[in-house]
């Protein structure tokens, strides 16, 4: 019997990890541009010139890096031929959105290393659910996994 609703795309090793590379490359760019948006760009500014801003900086640096990052991310996935690019990079960005309070107080290098490797197993963990050939199927996995993902987030 074949059953149509769990058949994968096959895939060869080397394209196994590239959503992995891609999610590294990603969250380490997005931490460190969140870095320098808010130390040398937003910081100084929101700060000079609006002090009731002041603390949002880190916040407004996070979502343009976020943004900027995560676009160049999608172009890349989209490039290496990955199924459903753009629902892999909104589950992992939804998955690990406001982790610049998580590492808020940790050193630079610490926090760009996490960032990197939890964007990288995001990137890869979505990319595998959505090798279904079966939309619906890879969609609801999907969304079980973020909404089990920022429910775990929310009780740690």
């Amino acid at each position: 019997m074949n059953n149509r609703y769990i058949d994968y795309q096959p895939i060869d090793r080397s394209s196994l990890f590239q959503p992995l590379i891609i999610g590294l490359g990603a969250g380490i760019s997005t931490w460190l541009l969140t870095l320098l948006l808010d130390r040398f760009l937003l910081g100084p500014v929101l700060c000079t010139y609006s002090p009731q801003y002041c603390g949002s900086s880190l916040l407004v640096a996070f979502v343009v890096a976020s943004l900027a990052t995560h676009f160049i991310a999608l172009v890349a996935l989209v490039r290496t031929g990955a199924l459903r690019p753009l629902l892999v990079i909104l589950a992992a960005v939804v998955s690990v959105w406001g982790m610049h309070v998580w590492f808020t107080g940790m050193p630079w290098w610490l926090a760009t290393l996490y960032s990197g490797l939890l964007c990288s197993l995001g990137y890869m963990y979505y990319a595998w659910i959505n090798r279904l050939l079966f939309f619906p199927v890879a969609l609801v996995l999907t969304i079980v996994s973020v909404i089990a993902t920022r429910l775990i987030i929310a009780l740690l």
